[in-house]
């Protein structure tokens, strides 16, 4: 599955080489994280807060968080109107493909 961003967007036009190779890699491992998320909600088969989908997947929450915010840009996920009391007491919206 691919569920690809444009990271050029993202590094200076007049940026060094290294630049463009940092944030290249980063994309790709964003985009690959992406996908894992995906697939972890039709595993589910149920909406996921992103406190509930890092502990499925081993991960930690930011990092669960951050794709989620790319993957709803793209369109592929929305609120569900369920809530999830997560680990801070705080409320959060609990996600679901689209």
């Amino acid at each position: 599955m691919q569920i690809e961003m444009d990271w050029q967007n993202t590094v200076k036009r007049n940026g060094p080489d290294t630049s463009r190779a940092a944030a290249q890699s980063v994309a790709e491992q964003a985009q690959t994280l992406r996908a894992q998320v995906v697939w972890a909600l039709v595993r589910a088969r149920r909406p996921m807060a992103a406190e509930e989908l890092a502990q499925a997947m081993g991960l930690e929450t930011q990092q669960v968080a951050k794709r989620l915010s790319d993957l709803r840009r793209l369109n592929m996920l929305s609120d569900s109107g369920q809530r999830f009391v997560n680990s801070s007491g705080r409320s959060a919206v609990r996600w679901r493909l689209c």
